[in-house]
């Protein structure tokens, strides 16, 4: 009989606990079940053991866990660790974790502090998942923090999932990745730092993956940070229905948030409370084709002292913009080939918010 801290384990539980250089897996009864040198054998040993039992939670208690492999969460199961106590450290290229065409998991409450190992991937992967949550996660020196898509065929696409609480330093790609047919998502709390090694910060691309539905509506992102993208801060391509809301994207090498449409168009984006100030490029910049535009735009905040325009606009119509745009290098705005229907107020003062539209006014309550 183990006699370790075993503190809140119940029936349908596990506890992996790291004891020396070993781990040790412990049931609800308080009895060990496997003790081995393998921390990934052990942790996906007890993920496992709940699976079979109808789901229940994994707990990782405090200590370092060397990985091997990437951990897999089926359905129904929560793998949940004791906070920043609780490390876990990938000793191959990752990811370290992966959700695949599973729903009502739950991952969070530990560290993922890579050393390098991690090429060419995200840390965390949901794929085809659905009702989940993804919490409490501090990553530091991660080629990529997490990827949501849908690509697996004859399954449910990704939608309805909540990720919160994500601080990362040290990105060397990009953040978080939101591919197509990922619909209903609600991102909020994160917060990216010292990032000049990644290619951008956050990306909503409808051009990346999906299994053929165009399911891209209802995703919300709020209270996110983007500090030092190596490339753009939020990058958001042919993206249909997102609201982003108290939005901060500082010192980006090149432009603060893109709004792109190519082949398909990007509309009804709507960014509210936002500050994108002091990057390298333009604040804020919207562009599509003759034959694809940016449509039906708002965004409200400050695009201050950025390295071009506070605003670049080409190929599109119905935008909105209320800002504050003072101290930009070539100018408040640029409005170039095809933009229609523009209605915007750039001032060097912070915009009163009781001087929107009634409309606008509704949004920010929505959002």
């Amino acid at each position: 009989m183990f006699t370790g801290n075993i503190q809140s384990i119940r029936k349908t539980c596990c506890a992996v606990i790291i004891d020396g250089d070993c781990a040790i897996v412990v049931d609800y009864t308080g009895t060990k079940v496997h003790w081995t040198r393998d921390h990934w054998d052990a942790v996906q040993m007890a993920i496992e053991l709940v699976a079979r039992n109808g789901g229940g939670k994994v707990e990782l208690g405090p200590g370092t866990y060397k990985l091997k492999k990437t951990l897999t969460v089926p359905s129904n199961v929560a793998l949940v660790g004791a906070g920043p106590a609780t490390r876990l450290v990938p000793e191959f290229g990752g990811p370290v974790i992966e959700v695949t065409d599973a729903s009502n998991i739950k991952v969070g409450d530990f560290a993922i502090v890579d050393e390098g190992a991690i090429t060419n991937t995200f840390a965390i992967v949901l794929d085809c998942v659905s009702k989940s949550s993804i919490f409490g996660i501090y990553l530091r020196n991660v080629f990529g923090v997490l990827q949501l898509r849908s690509t697996v065929t004859n399954t449910n696409p990704t939608r309805m999932n909540i990720v919160s609480g994500i601080v990362a330093e040290d990105v060397r790609h990009r953040a978080v990745e939101v591919q197509e047919d990922v619909s209903y998502c609600k991102l909020s709390d994160i917060y990216i730092r010292n990032a000049e090694g990644s290619e951008n910060g956050i990306v909503l691309d409808s051009t990346l993956g999906g299994v053929g539905l165009g399911q891209r509506e209802g995703n919300k992102l709020s209270n996110i940070t983007v500090l030092s993208a190596g490339g753009l801060g939020i990058y958001i391509k042919e993206w249909t229905d997102l609201q982003l809301t108290n939005i901060t994207v500082e010192e980006s090498k090149l432009d603060g948030i893109v709004i792109e449409a190519d082949t398909k168009t990007a509309t009804r984006i709507y960014i509210i409370n936002a500050k994108s100030r002091n990057n390298g490029g333009n604040g804020l910049k919207i562009t599509g084709t003759a034959t694809a535009k940016a449509t039906n735009i708002i965004y409200i905040g400050d695009l201050s002292k950025n390295g071009n325009y506070g605003a670049f606009l080409q190929y599109c119509e119905k935008v909105r913009i209320y800002a504050t745009a003072d101290e930009n290098t070539a100018g408040k705005i640029s409005i170039g080939t095809e933009v229609t229907n523009l209605h915007y107020v750039l001032s060097d003062e912070a915009y009163a918010d009781q001087a929107l539209p009634t409309y606008i006014h509704t949004l920010t309550v929505q959002a």
